[in-house]
C-alpha cells in the first residue's frame, strides 16, 4: 500500500484513506467511542462523503478486515460494505460511490 491521508479526525477516531497502486480507494478507521446514536449520524456523514467522492471520480471504496473478526465484518456491512473476495486470512470488502 502506499501513504495514508487523514481524512477525519475528533473525539470519535480517525479516518484516513489510501490510494492502492492499482489505484483503488482504501478507507483506514479507527473509533474511540461508539453506539447506536453515533451510528445513525455517522450514516449521514459517511453516505455524503461517498456522494462527494462519486462527483470526483471514485467509484467505490474498498477495505479489508481480517477473515475472524465476525464483528468488524458486521461493522463494515452497517455501511453497506460487501465481500468481494478472501484469501490468505484476509477479507476484501467494498462499498459503490453513487449507489
Amino acid at each position: 500500500m502506499s501513504k495514508r491521508y487523514p481524512v477525519l479526525s475528533n473525539e470519535l477516531g480517525d479516518l484516513e484513506c489510501e490510494i492502492s497502486k492499482e489505484g483503488l480507494f482504501f478507507l483506514h478507521l479507527s473509533l474511540k467511542k461508539w453506539n447506536k446514536t453515533l451510528y445513525k449520524q455517522s450514516l449521514v456523514y459517511f453516505y455524503s462523503w461517498l456522494n462527494m467522492l462519486y462527483e470526483s471520480g471514485v467509484l467505490a471504496v474498498f477495505v479489508l478486515i481480517p477473515d475472524d473478526d465476525k464483528k468488524l465484518y458486521k461493522f463494515e456491512q452497517m455501511f453497506g460494505f460487501e465481500e468481494i473476495d478472501r484469501k490468505n486470512g484476509v477479507i476484501l470488502m467494498a462499498q459503490g460511490t453513487g449507489d
